[in-house]
């Protein structure tokens, strides 16, 4: 008898480690949750047109360096673990695909270069968690990004076009980062954002009105920061904790001041060891303002 198969079950082939490749016949629609996960020796897979949905943690702890995707567009979503843990190198996410799952990409110490589309809509908790991402990532039409989604990645510049949920620690972890841009549809700055990474200076977005417990804990090169008169609540530990020796928080109106005096312990925000305190009164900096340790930056404001 001649049989058309349509499925790949669950854990089909997990664990065979002398599968090297895999040709997915074009009568497949579906493959299921871990069918080819801990493949350790499967390099490369190709996924034919015919599939419509796949399962999770598909290629999880396997040996593949290349993918590639169908060129329809059937499958609309990068699931949980799709490559958790794999040897992949670049990725072209498909510009169909609106979705990238939980651990999608996580602890993918090779994977040095991603390309997301325009389209992408929501990326899931941990989705590239300690991938190794380098450079300049531009995320244009986000409804979401969830927890930890880019920590301990090794990316120098993010910008973020537009959002509506930003997750708990979503760049934390990440020495190389030096600039993030927002969306001004941004309110809050969730906990421990930007916790842990490069930035020499860092001016809070006018359009924020909340920043949250350890938003930008241990950034040991953080000199300064700005606080613009919008922020109206400032959590209640080590937001500005962990800072460079001799840095600066540039408070635009001493009714900021005050927010951090709301706390039991005044300095549970900030080193009185480290960090010293400065309120410009309304005043602003320029563009090209060189920041530096122990010594204050002239703001300035228009009529003085």
């Amino acid at each position: 008898s001649t049989y058309t198969g349509r499925e790949i079950g669950y854990g089909a082939f997990r664990a065979r480690n002398s599968i090297t490749k895999i040709v997915v016949p074009d009568t497949v629609t579906r493959i299921s949750d871990m069918a080819f996960s801990a493949c350790t020796s499967l390099t490369e897979v190709t996924i034919p047109n015919s599939i419509s949905e796949l399962g999770t943690y598909v290629f999880a702890n396997s040996a593949i360096s290349k993918a590639n995707f169908p060129a329809n567009k059937n499958i609309t979503s990068i699931p949980a673990g799709t490559f958790l843990n794999t040897k992949i190198t670049k990725m072209d996410v498909p510009k169909y695909i609106t979705e990238i799952g939980a651990y999608a990409f996580a602890y993918c110490a090779t994977l040095s270069q991603i390309a997301l589309p325009k389209n992408l809509a929501s990326i899931k908790d941990y989705a590239f968690y300690q991938a190794k991402i380098e450079g300049t990532l531009v995320l244009e039409n986000l409804t979401e990004i969830g927890n930890l989604a880019f920590a301990q990645t090794n990316l120098e510049s993010i910008t973020i076009k537009q959002i509506s949920t930003l997750g708990t620690w979503a760049f934390a972890n990440n020495t190389n980062l030096k600039k993030v841009t927002m969306p001004d549809t941004m309110t809050t700055l969730p906990p421990g954002t930007f916790s842990n990474t490069g930035f020499v200076f860092y001016e809070i977005p006018s359009n924020i009105t909340n920043v949250q417990r350890q938003v930008f804990f241990n950034c040991g090169s953080l000199v300064a920061i700005y606080v613009p008169s919008s922020v109206q609540s400032i959590g209640d530990n080590q937001e500005f904790s962990g800072l460079a020796q001799s840095s600066c928080l540039y408070f635009e109106s001493e009714n900021n001041l005050a927010l951090l005096k709301q706390s039991e312990k005044f300095t549970s925000h900030y080193d009185e060891n480290k960090t010293f305190i400065a309120v410009t009164n309304g005043g602003t900096f320029a563009p090209n303002t060189k920041f530096e340790s122990g010594k204050l930056a002239g703001p300035a404001k228009i009529g003085y």
